[in-house]
């Protein structure tokens, strides 16, 4: 298994830039096999998840 097959897909939502910097900050930090997706939008977040990535 290769190593981005190992990761763990994360997406954050939230309206509040900074909390969401912080919190990305913090899960990555704390848990090295997340890859964090960080997003100030509901509908920009419908979309990637539409999307498939």
């Amino acid at each position: 298994m290769s190593e981005e097959q190992k990761r763990i897909k994360v997406l954050h939502v939230d309206d509040e830039p900074d909390f969401l910097a912080l919190t990305k900050a913090f899960l990555e930090r704390e848990y090295a096999e997340f890859s964090i997706d960080a997003i100030t939008s509901a509908g920009e977040a419908v979309e990637l998840l539409k999307s498939g990535t």
